[in-house]
Formats: C-alpha cells, structure tokens, sequence
C-alpha cells in the first residue's frame, strides 16, 4: 500500500533526478518535507537556495471504491523558493545568468509533477493552483520570493477485515528525543540513538 509518504519521496525523486539529467538548468541546495512550523523553521535553520519542500495537504473526501478498499481524494504541494537580495524582480524572474527565479522554480515544478503517478499506484498527478506565499513577517525571509504549486490526486487504501488476526496490544514502546537533540530517526523504534525508552505494560 503507498503511503502518503511515499508520495512525498517521489515528489522529491523527481524534482532530483530533473536537476541532474540537466532538464532543469539549476541545482535545489535544499529538497525536504514541509517542516511542523515553518516560519521557526526560516527563522533558525541554514536554509540554502533554490529550496522546496513536498507537503501533503490533506485529503478532502474518502469514499469507497470496491469492497475492501477506499479512495482518498488528496491535495500535495511543492512550496520553492528564491533568494535574492537585489530587489524583488530579481526574486520573481531571476537576475544575472545563473540566478534562477521563484516564477521559473513554480513553472518547472507544475511542469515536472503535473500528469506524474511516480510509478506508484495513485491517481496521476493534476495541476490545480499556483499560489504565493506571504513572508513578509518572517525576519529571514525578506530577501525570499516562495509560491506554492498545488497537485490533486488520489490515494487507495486497503481496509482491515472484520476479525483479522490483529495481536493484541500488550506493551507501548516510546523512544524519548526531547530538543535540542533529534537524533531518533526512520526506522522506528530508535533505540540506540533515543535519550529515553519507555516500556509500559498494559494490563490485560
């Protein structure tokens, strides 16, 4: 079954794989899923440019297939962004050879998604806004220029039958990873790397 993170890892991929078969002529310095709190996010991190972020954005309406299977029809973005600190054109359309633009970043991302499953078993990708994003409160974001480009779609998922043979839930896991350490990461559970783990009996 295709998650929807895997849609986001695709999302990626190609925006990847479009930089280094010279089919784009730029390089993204930053390719990421959407952080929890973005405007923390600008104001903190070491955020190189032209940067995008794949983002689900959620799914407006899940109705039923077949017997055993639902359809969720989903929305996903690629927020880019440009720096440039000449002037606000500049941030738009480019400037000097070599600087490439958030109009020409939107562009190239509606044309490289748009019409794309990603080899996934999902509704093809379908172009649907290309919106701007207002920075003008975030500190390090006034030399920025960021649009979001939004895609709809479809995802199926497969439903659990009536008396699966699902195991009873007896222990919960936790790893702790309070900031500023982040080390947990993907595979979960992460023991060797968490601050903390938990293991807590649950009565049966």
């Amino acid at each position: 079954m295709t998650t929807i993170g895997d849609v986001e890892n695709a999302m990626l991929a190609r925006i990847t794989a479009a930089s280094a078969d010279a089919i784009i002529p730029y390089t993204y310095r930053t390719l990421e899923t959407w952080p929890r709190d973005f405007d923390a996010y600008l104001n903190s991190e070491v955020v190189g440019y032209p940067a995008c972020w794949a983002v689900f954005a959620g799914a407006h309406k899940v109705e039923r297939a077949h017997s055993g299977l639902w359809r969720a029809e989903c929305a996903f973005g690629l927020v880019v962004a440009a720096e440039n600190r000449r002037n606000e054109k500049s941030r738009r359309q480019g400037g000097s050879p070599g600087e490439v633009g958030s109009y020409q970043l939107a562009q190239d991302a509606l044309a490289l998604l748009g019409d794309q499953d990603f080899s996934l078993p999902i509704d093809s990708f379908t172009p649907a806004s290309i919106l701007q994003i207002e920075t003008a409160d975030i500190p390090k974001a006034k030399q920025l220029s960021l649009y979001a480009v939004s895609f709809t779609t479809a995802l199926y998922f497969t439903s659990v039958p009536v008396g699966a043979n699902i195991a009873d839930f007896g222990i919960f896991h936790t790893n702790w990873d309070p900031a500023p350490y982040g080390h947990v990461d993907d595979p979960l559970p992460d023991d060797a790397d968490a601050i903390a783990t938990d293991n807590v009996a649950l009565p049966a």
